[in-house]
């Protein structure tokens, strides 16, 4: 949990997470995040972890929800290479 310390003794939850301890290495599977008010947010969920050559695992999916804002998003990583080469042309923007 996170939380910020208030005026007086109070504290208020801002950030909460979840770790899957039937996994090695109990990746992160849960974050819910919170308003000042402590009303959710946003819940992202990492799902399908795979290991690297490393040994650090990666999730396949990240599931984004914002209730109050009526909407999801579900990112779904088909290939991941942990930090790749890339030339300076990699960071350019030209507009078009």
């Amino acid at each position: 949990h996170v939380l910020e310390g208030l005026k007086g003794n109070e504290l208020k939850l801002q950030r909460e997470f979840w770790f899957d301890r039937t996994q090695p290495d109990m990746p992160l599977s849960k974050m819910f995040l919170f308003n000042g008010n402590g009303a959710l947010l946003s819940q992202v969920e990492y799902r399908g972890f795979k290991k690297f050559d490393d040994g650090i695992y990666w999730p396949e999916q990240v599931l984004l929800t914002r209730a109050q804002d009526s909407y999801a998003l579900e990112i779904t990583f088909n290939s991941v290479k942990q930090n790749p080469q890339l030339g300076k042309q990699a960071f350019l923007l030209e507009n078009r």
